[in-house]
C-alpha cells in the first residue's frame, strides 16, 4: 500500500514538473511549426505562379472572354450568362456546355478593371493556393489529425505540373471554381463528425456551385457520400441523407441544363462532336469507341504520375482510336481493371486511403474520360486537375508506409523536381506564340498544335498589308504556310485550316494560290461563307472590282455573319466602277449596321459628290471627319464645301 502511494507520489511530482517546465520555458511557435502548414502550402502554390502575373491572355482565353459579347458587356451582360450556353456570347455559338460560374467573374472583372489579363491571372493564382489549402485541410481531417500527412499532400498538389494549364490560363477558372466548391464540399462533410441537416445542406450548397462552374463536377455527386463512408465506416441515416440531397440537386441541375442548351436558337454545334475534335469518335463502333476512352484515360493516369513532357493539345493525331480486340486495347483494359478492383479491394478490405485515392481519380475523371460519353475534346490536361488529388491520397499513402529514413529527402527531390517542371511549364503559357512553338515540336502528330501554331504566327504579323510587312513578318507568315500545310497533311478536310493557308498566301501577295484555296474550299463547302468573302477581300486586292462586288453580293445572298463589312466593300468596289448609287445604296445598308466606321461615312460622301448631291456629301464628310479627324477627310470636307457653295451660288 505504502508503495503504491509512492508510486502515485513521484507521479504527480512528474506531472508537475513538466507543468512548471512549460509555464516557464513555453515552446515559441515559429515558421514551420504545425500551426503554420496550411499557410505554407498556399504559398508555395502562390509563388510557383507568380511568374504568371504578368502573362497575357492565351489559348481559350480569347473565345471566352476577349470575344465573348456577354463577358464584354460587363455586369449589364450578367443575366444573358446565367440564361444561355456558355459560349452563346460569341456570334451565338451552341457548344452545348452550362457553366455560368466562372463569366460570371469574367464579367465582373472587366466590368471593373477593363482589358486587363494581370487581374485574371491574379485571382486564378489566389484561388490556386486556397484550393491547395482546401486539400491540406481535408487530408488532416480525413487521417484524423496527421499534420505531416496533410502537408505532404498539400505541397505534392501545389507543386503538380499537370496543374499548370489551369492555372496559367485564366479561361480554365471553371477548373478551379469546380475544384474549389467541390474540395470545401469535401473537407466540410468530415469536418463535423455528427453531421446535422444544415451541414448536409451547406454540402449541397458548394455541391451545387461547383456543377454551375463545371458539368463535370457531377462526379462530387458519388464521391462526397463515399469520403464520407469511409471516414465513418457507416451506412446510417446520415449517409443516406447525404446521398439522396446529392441526388436531389443533380438531378434538377442536370434539367435546367438541358433546358437551357435545348432552347437556344442555334442547335449544338456539330464540329465539336467529330473525329476532327475527339479521336474516340474516328472508331467505328460502340466498343472501340470505349477502348480508345480506355486509351485517354492510361494517358491521364501516365500524365498524373509522370507530368512529362506537357502539352496543351491532344487532338488526333496526338492520340488515335484502337481497337478492343488488340494488343493495345487489351493492355489498357487490364492495367485498368486491375488498378480499379484494386482500389475497391484497399477501400473496402484493407481501409487504405489509396483504395479512396484510385476510386477518386477514376471516378472524378469518369466524366471527362470519354469511355461511356464523347465529349468535344480527346483529352486535356485541366480535365486532371481534380481527379489528381486521389493520385496525391495515393502518393501520401506510398509515404506514410514507407519506411526509409531518407523518405523525406525522397520527397523534397520529387517536389524539386516537380516545381522546376512547373515553373518551367507555367513561363511557356505568356503567350501564344511562345507556348504554341514548343508544343508543336513536342506533339507533332496533333493537327491542332500545327494549325494553332500557324494562327499566332499569321496574328502577330497583326493588320500591315503587303507593302508594309518587315522581314520578320514575312519570315512568320511562309512559316505559317508550313504549319498550316502540316495541319492539312494530317486533317486535309478541315475547313479553317484551307481558308487561313489561303490568308497567308494572300497576305504575302501570291493571289492566285489564294484563289485557288479558296475556290477549292467552295467545292467542298459551298455554305462556307468565310471563304466566299475572302475570296471576294482577294479580288478586291487585285483591283478586280466588278468580279470583288459579285462576290460580295453572293456572300450576302448566303447570309455570312460579317453583313457590315460586306456591304460596306461591295458599296466602295460599285464607287471604284462609277456605279455611284449603287454605292450610296450600299454604304448606307453599312453605316446602318455600324454608324462608327468613319471610312464608310468618308467613302459615302464621295459617292454623294460624285453623284451631285453635295449638301448630302457635305453630311457624310463632317460625320467622317467627327469620327476619324485625317487630313484626307478634311480636305473632302472642304472641298465639298465649297462645291456646295458654288451651286448654291449659281
Amino acid at each position: 500500500m505504502a508503495s503504491s502511494k509512492k508510486y502515485k507520489r513521484k507521479q504527480q511530482q512528474s506531472k508537475e514538473q513538466k507543468q512548471e517546465t512549460t509555464t516557464d520555458k513555453p515552446a515559441k511557435k515559429g515558421l514551420l511549426d504545425v500551426s503554420n502548414y496550411k499557410w505554407i502550402v498556399g504559398i508555395v502554390a502562390v509563388a510557383l505562379y507568380l511568374g504568371t502575373l504578368g502573362h497575357g491572355y492565351v489559348y481559350d482565353d480569347e473565345i471566352v472572354i476577349q470575344k465573348n459579347i456577354h463577358v464584354q458587356n460587363g455586369i449589364n451582360g450578367i443575366s444573358d450568362i446565367w440564361t444561355n450556353n456558355y459560349l452563346h456570347g460569341v456570334q451565338g455559338f451552341n457548344d452545348g456546355l452550362y457553366r455560368p460560374l466562372s463569366p460570371t467573374m469574367f464579367a465582373i472583372e472587366t466590368e471593373l478593371f477593363g482589358q486587363d489579363p494581370w487581374i485574371g491571372h491574379f485571382i486564378n493564382v489566389l484561388m490556386y493556393g486556397i484550393v491547395c489549402m482546401l486539400v491540406f485541410l481535408f487530408v488532416q481531417k480525413l487521417t484524423r489529425g496527421n499534420d505531416m500527412l496533410a502537408l505532404v499532400a498539400g505541397l505534392l498538389y501545389a507543386a503538380h505540373p499537370i496543374h499548370t494549364e489551369v492555372v496559367a490560363n485564366i479561361k480554365s477558372r471553371d477548373e478551379l471554381m469546380a475544384a474549389l466548391f467541390g474540395f470545401a464540399a469535401l473537407y466540410y462533410t468530415l469536418k463535423h463528425e455528427n453531421l446535422t441537416f444544415s451541414n448536409i445542406a451547406v454540402v449541397g450548397g458548394l455541391f451545387l456551385l461547383s456543377l454551375f462552374s463545371k458539368e463535370s463536377a457531377i462526379a462530387f455527386a458519388v464521391i462526397i457520400p463515399l469520403t464520407y463512408w469511409f471516414y465513418h465506416r457507416n451506412t446510417g441515416s446520415t449517409f443516406k441523407t447525404l446521398a439522396i440531397v446529392m441526388a436531389a440537386i443533380a438531378i434538377p441541375w442536370y434539367m435546367l441544363h438541358e433546358h437551357i442548351i435545348d432552347n437556344m436558337e442555334a442547335d449544338v454545334d456539330e464540329g465539336l462532336f467529330s473525329a476532327m475534335s475527339n479521336a474516340v469518335l474516328m472508331a467505328d463502333n460502340k466498343i472501340d469507341q470505349m477502348a480508345t476512352g480506355l486509351l485517354i484515360t492510361v494517358h491521364y493516369l501516365y500524365k498524373s504520375i509522370i507530368p512529362y513532357p506537357l502539352i496543351n493539345d491532344y487532338s488526333p493525331n496526338a492520340i488515335v482510336a484502337i481497337r478492343l480486340a488488340s494488343a493495345t486495347g487489351f493492355f489498357c483494359l487490364m492495367l485498368l481493371s486491375v488498378a480499379f478492383l484494386t482500389g475497391v479491394h484497399l477501400l473496402y478490405k484493407k481501409r487504405n486511403i489509396s483504395g479512396l485515392g484510385i476510386l477518386m481519380f477514376f471516378i472524378l475523371l469518369a466524366p471527362v474520360a470519354n469511355i461511356f460519353l464523347p465529349i468535344g475534346t480527346t483529352m486535356g490536361e485541366r480535365m486532371a486537375f481534380s481527379p489528381s488529388l486521389g493520385i496525391v491520397l495515393v502518393l501520401v499513402a506510398l509515404y506514410d508506409h514507407l519506411k526509409l529514413e531518407q523518405k523525406k529527402y525522397i520527397l523534397g527531390g520529387l517536389l524539386l523536381v516537380f516545381g522546376f517542371i512547373t515553373v518551367s511549364r507555367a513561363a511557356l503559357w505568356q503567350n501564344n506564340l511562345k507556348l504554341y512553338s514548343v508544343d508543336v515540336e513536342t506533339q507533332p502528330e496533333s493537327f491542332r498544335t500545327h494549325y494553332n501554331y500557324a494562327t499566332a504566327l499569321n496574328k502577330s504579323v497583326g493588320e500591315r498589308t503587303k507593302d508594309e510587312l518587315t522581314d520578320t513578318d514575312r519570315e512568320r507568315l511562309l512559316l505559317s504556310i508550313e504549319h498550316f500545310t502540316k495541319a492539312l497533311e494530317i486533317k486535309p478536310d478541315y475547313a479553317d485550316g484551307i481558308l487561313n493557308l489561303g490568308n497567308a498566301h494572300r497576305r504575302l501577295g501570291e493571289t492566285e494560290r489564294a484563289k485557288e484555296l479558296y475556290n477549292e474550299l467552295i467545292r467542298l463547302k459551298p455554305d462556307y461563307t468565310k471563304a466566299v468573302f475572302n475570296l471576294a477581300v482577294t479580288a478586291y486586292q487585285d483591283k478586280d472590282y466588278a468580279n470583288a462586288h459579285e462576290l460580295f453580293m453572293n456572300y450576302l445572298d448566303i447570309n455570312g455573319p460579317q453583313k457590315g463589312m460586306a456591304w460596306y466593300s461591295a458599296g466602295v468596289c460599285s464607287g471604284y466602277l462609277g456605279n455611284f448609287n449603287n454605292a450610296i445604296t450600299e454604304l448606307n445598308n453599312s453605316l446602318a449596321i455600324d454608324n462608327t466606321k468613319w471610312d464608310a461615312w468618308n467613302y459615302l460622301g464621295m459617292a454623294y459628290g460624285n453623284s451631285g448631291q453635295w449638301n448630302k456629301a457635305v453630311g457624310a464628310f463632317q460625320q467622317a471627319y467627327k469620327l476619324g479627324k485625317t487630313e484626307d477627310v478634311k480636305r473632302n470636307l472642304e472641298n465639298a464645301q465649297r462645291a456646295l457653295a458654288e451651286t448654291s451660288a449659281q
